[in-house]
């Protein structure tokens, strides 16, 4: 049931069962002759998960999909209270706090310590000291192992992790989304080892004196969390969902949809609406997930950031989307009739099937709700020419040299090692990637591998080249719809090969120079950017 409900607790009971049933097994009495009554459970849920294993692996192989490595507890987050809560007003270690804190309480370790020391006193039988000891450690391992790749004490390094060994050695903990969630595994080993402390000082305790202290455990446990509380958020729902969704429900039941305009990355946790609402019409949508995103959506979103324009009209077409529906309020009012306008200017191309009411109330107000429109391509996209070119002749890359503004060692851009990936921080203005070329090259494309997480591609990318004796020029890549239309084609198919290729007339060029987002403004939402290996090109032939 647990592996049903989510496959990190399927993984982490599976870290269980591989020390605690051969420790049973062993150490009890008798405990060989049960082995062939484990057999028929364990097999039963061995076919039952190895079937739903199947899709997992096939995306795993089509996909490359693997999560970034991503970095662990502060071992004093262990006892740093959150900043709502009132304990914070007495001690706070000011480390940063992570979306999931994870302060064990003060009052849980010190009966935890308790429990190590006199446990023993009442663990009367040998399976429940296994039980005891197995718990602890289990307790142990999920502390170490939630560290993640270094461990840190006080914001301090104090070396590589095991978990770091066991991402690099062992390819489930690959999926893993984060170290930090082997803190369950301390959770539970903790709630073991407190429940003995409790015991031994209950135990010590009689009549009313033991009452009254068990029913301040009880309430002094839980309010160590205490913080205060969390506002929900009102979605509606029933009766209040918008009638857009209900008249999808009445179209073709195969025909894809996508709303636009998108929510900015910065709510990015509002596309879920997208989810919801499909539940109301069921029809294919563009923009779903799960706890993995597809590849191509993060890409596309970006090309369909200033829809309504040529490019994001066409490659929804080419996309074989049927429907837009558009949230003109999601426009802010100073540009909105200038989008409606140019959303007019492609009536050629897409026909207004529905115009629905304006919708009153906060949380309407708020989900850009009300005054849809929904438009429908008129018909199948025609055939897109083709003349892009293809990269030839790479230049060999032992002979470069790179620096950037990156942590990851920028050697991994041509180790040609494609599980090694060169990782910057978040994209913001002027973030830059420099690469010396060894001599003085004739070259017509670069290509830049777009791999997971395949959201992490360069935003704004400027390409700069630089001959010898010489400054700096800015080069004219080809940027057009085709182009793009290559990158969504490849992340729509298995995208082993996607890849951002910059095409541009011959240049000479001994140094080359990449910069994100020159001279915009600054986006603290957009992720990192991420390139497993880089290419250059002496040419670029007609295909």
């Amino acid at each position: 049931l647990q592996g049903l409900a989510t496959t990190y607790y399927l993984f982490y009971f599976a870290l269980l069962l591989a020390f605690w049933l051969p420790a049973y097994v062993l150490w009890t009495e008798r405990g060989l002759k049960k082995i062939p009554a484990l057999i028929p459970p364990m097999a039963a849920a061995g076919a039952l998960f190895g079937a739903l294993s199947i899709p997992y692996f096939g995306m795993l192989r089509d996909f490359s999909y693997q999560r970034s490595l991503a970095s662990g507890v502060d071992l004093l987050e262990y006892l740093q209270p959150p900043p709502e809560s009132p304990l914070a007003l007495v001690y706070s270690f000011d480390l940063p706090i992570d979306s999931t804190p994870q302060f064990l309480g003060l009052l849980a370790p010190v009966l935890a310590l308790v429990g190590l020391v006199g446990g023993g006193a009442f663990l009367r039988t040998r399976p429940q000291r296994i039980f005891f000891w197995l718990a602890t450690a289990t307790a142990a391992i999920g502390a170490i192992l939630s560290l993640g790749p270094e461990i840190r004490v006080a914001g301090s390094s104090l070396g590589e992790g095991p978990y770091l060994w066991l991402y690099q050695w062992f390819p489930p903990f690959r999926v893993l989304r984060s170290a930090i969630r082997m803190s369950v595994l301390v959770h539970f080993g903790l709630a073991i080892l407190a429940g003995a402390g409790a015991h031994v000082l209950l135990s010590k305790l009689g009549g009313r004196l033991g009452s009254v202290a068990r029913i301040l455990l009880l309430v002094a446990l839980p309010f160590q969390h205490f913080t205060g509380g969390h506002h929900g958020v009102e979605v509606p729902t029933g009766d209040s969902v918008p009638e857009v969704y209900h008249w999808l429900a009445e179209t073709p039941a195969d025909e894809p949809v996508v709303e636009l305009p998108l929510y900015p990355r910065s709510q990015l946790r509002l596309h879920s609406l997208y989810l919801l609402y499909s539940t109301h019409h069921w029809r294919p949508v563009v923009f779903g997930r799960t706890s993995f995103y597809p590849p191509l959506p993060g890409y596309l979103a970006w090309e369909l950031r200033s829809f309504p324009d040529e490019t994001s009209v066409t490659l929804l077409e080419r996309l074989g989307v049927q429907r837009i529906v558009v949230h003109p309020n999601l426009w802010p009012p100073e540009i909105r009739s200038a989008k409606l306008a140019a959303l007019r200017r492609f009536s050629d191309r897409l026909e207004l099937e529905g115009r629905f009411r304006p919708l009153e109330g906060a949380r309407h107000a708020f989900y850009g709700h009300g005054d849809e429109q929904v438009l429908r391509f008129r018909a199948a996209p025609g055939t897109m020419t083709q003349t892009l070119c293809e990269p030839t002749d790479e230049i060999d890359p032992t002979s470069f040299r790179l620096e950037s503004d990156a942590e990851t060692p920028t050697d991994w851009l041509v180790d040609r090692d494609p599980t090694t990936t060169w990782r910057t921080g978040p994209q913001l203005p002027g973030l830059m990637l420099d690469v010396d070329l060894g001599r003085e090259e004739t070259i017509e494309a670069v290509k830049l591998p777009i791999a997971y997480p395949h959201d992490e591609f360069p935003r704004d990318l400027t390409l700069k080249a630089r001959a010898a004796g010489s400054r700096f020029e800015r080069v004219e890549f080809r940027d057009d719809v085709e182009t793009k239309w290559e990158i969504v084609e490849a992340l729509v198919s298995p995208p082993v090969d996607a890849a951002m290729i910059l095409r541009f007339p011959p240049i000479r060029a001994r140094r080359l120079r990449f910069w994100v987002r020159e001279g915009q403004t600054f986006d603290y939402s957009l992720p990192p950017w991420s390139l497993p290996e880089l290419h250059v090109y002496r040419q670029c032939q007609p295909r």
